[in-house]
């Protein structure tokens, strides 16, 4: 099996509208493929697409319009991007590495979300086959864009009292917060 089969990079997936199992990257669609888009956005009354500034602006020609149950596209979403990576850590780890090894599952939402939001991706994740409890973390995209740029750099740059801005502009919303380094490992977000 070819690798460039199964990484897709970090290339936007929608889901294929046909049978709603397939991930497929927007650079490769085709142009008269129907695909439901930006439907997690649909989980949060306020954020749908109808008041999303950029998707009303720059609508795809062959996205379905809203109106499908948001849960089961995120689930069907959910369930497609698990068996994908099943795929890809098949190719990549030893079978009995993967036996042995704790799989664990973390989402990220935007940090706007209320917590009836954060409940539903719960449950989506869940029913996608991602595990429960412990097995699965729901995190701000905030949140987890700080822990990367903080496990990237070198801890000797980071201070207690150190303060930074993260600015993490994804494709439906854009976060601009501060954060103030009150621990060695804690941060708080202002």
């Amino acid at each position: 099996m070819n690798s460039s089969n199964l990484n897709f990079g970090s290339l936007r997936l929608d889901l294929r509208a046909s049978d709603r199992k397939t991930l497929v990257a927007v650079d490769f669609i085709g142009d008269e493929e129907l695909r439901h888009q930006w439907f997690k956005l649909e989980l949060v009354p306020s954020q749908t697409r109808g008041t999303s500034g950029l998707a009303c602006q720059y609508p795809a020609h062959n996205a379905l319009a809203p109106g499908y149950d948001a849960e089961k596209l995120v689930t069907d979403y959910l369930t497609a991007l698990r068996k994908h990576t099943e795929r890809y850590l098949k190719y990549k780890v030893p079978e009995t590495a993967l036996w042995s090894t704790k799989i664990e599952y973390i989402i990220t939402t935007p940090a706007v979300w209320s917590d009836r939001a954060k409940v539903k991706t719960r449950s989506a994740a869940e029913k996608a086959g991602m595990g429960q409890d412990d097995a699965l973390q729901i995190i701000s995209e905030p949140e987890a864009a700080a822990t990367y740029v903080l496990d990237a750099m070198d801890p000797h740059d980071v201070q207690v009292g150190d303060t930074f801005v993260l600015c993490d502009a994804g494709g439906g919303t854009v976060d601009l917060i501060s954060h103030t380094v009150i621990a060695e490992t804690d941060l708080e977000g202002r």
